[in-house]
């Protein structure tokens, strides 16, 4: 380790700090012998992930865990890898290694916590939350996932003794709730239904936007439209939607074939023209609403950009086959206006 080490650290977690992820990276890239230092590459390999830079995030952690198998940053980012690709197993001994040689680590307990419950491995989890708890007793994370946990082994005297915990909390203690949201929604589908019921039960879980979009979106999954509209709309009523959250909600209401009123969700929207996604579902509500020639225009338009789109593919016979014909655009003639552009 060379006496730049610190230093440049130092000074690229300050950047990461402030959202300055390339110019962070840019510090660590030119730190002399780099590539000898299994530290600087292991914060590479995190600051590469946070950039969505895969491919030289994995290099990074390899080359970092070659120098040094015990990298707990570098164990990290290959987790982080293997859940992006649903290789669960291959992220629970990544993560299992870390935990390891970092037990007191709040953030790799409950994303190892997290990949076991997902894995129907929750006794494990307890173990661990339960370890994690008694190193960081305030973390509302911890005590969300630990709830869980035990309600998912059935045992609701445990569930009400944390949700007191949770009650107790100082005035303004909270954690992040997303990575329990998130693993709701990686649960089989069966399991996680399963345990809804029991998880509205609790003021905290049910409060909770994160968690009531998670609930949303596995009631979609299981074709449940008109319960994921009232959790979708729960969780609108207490927090601003995200740009997704928002097409989550109109493509609901389309499902539900409410399409005028998710004509006005999209209509309120235009600036997501540029997703395929929020076209997709516009061309759904128009036709739903009674324009299907617009809907036609605008499918053929896309189509020619993402020939092998499926969704669209699929949206275009299904006009087919309720007679909607194709628009017939004459030389020399204005073409009608296609609505959003493809």
């Amino acid at each position: 380790m060379t006496d730049s080490t610190h230093p440049a650290l130092e000074q690229a977690w300050s950047l990461a700090g402030r959202g300055q992820l390339r110019e962070a990276i840019s510090i660590l890239e030119q730190t002399e012998h780099r590539e000898n230092n299994d530290r600087i590459l292991g914060a590479l390999s995190h600051l590469y992930y946070r950039l969505k830079q895969y491919q030289p995030a994995e290099l990074a952690a390899r080359t970092s865990l070659r120098l040094n198998p015990r990298n707990q940053l570098a164990l990290c980012t290959l987790g982080e890898l293997a859940i992006r690709r649903d290789r669960s197993e291959d992220a629970v001994a990544y993560f299992r290694d870390a935990y390891r040689f970092n037990p007191q680590n709040a953030y790799i307990s409950r994303r190892l916590a997290s990949l076991l419950i997902r894995t129907n491995q929750s006794r494990e989890a307890i173990t661990i939350l339960e370890n994690a708890r008694g190193n960081h007793p305030e973390d509302r994370s911890i005590l969300d996932m630990l709830a869980l946990s035990y309600l998912m082994l059935g045992e609701d005297e445990r569930v009400q003794m944390i949700r007191k915990v949770i009650q107790d909390l100082p005035t303004g203690q909270s954690g992040p709730s997303d990575e329990l949201a998130d693993t709701l929604r990686h649960l089989p589908i069966e399991a996680a239904l399963k345990q809804i019921e029991s998880i509205l039960r609790i003021p905290s879980f049910s409060s909770d936007p994160h968690i009531r979009h998670a609930i949303a979106d596995v009631m979609f999954s299981a074709g449940r439209f008109a319960d994921a509209l009232v959790h979708r709309e729960a969780a609108i009523s207490m927090s601003t939607p995200t740009d997704w959250q928002k097409l989550r909600h109109a493509q609901c209401l389309i499902r539900l074939e409410r399409h005028e009123d998710a004509m006005i969700i999209l209509d309120g929207n235009r600036h997501l023209e540029g997703m395929l996604q929020y076209r997709i579902l516009l061309y759904e509500a128009l036709a739903g609403s009674g324009r299907a020639d617009e809907a036609m225009i605008g499918i053929i338009r896309d189509l020619d950009s993402n020939p092998r789109n499926r969704t669209l593919r699929a949206l275009l016979n299904s006009m087919r086959r309720r007679g909607v014909r194709f628009p017939v655009f004459r030389p020399g003639k204005e073409e009608p206006d296609p609505g959003p552009d493809a």
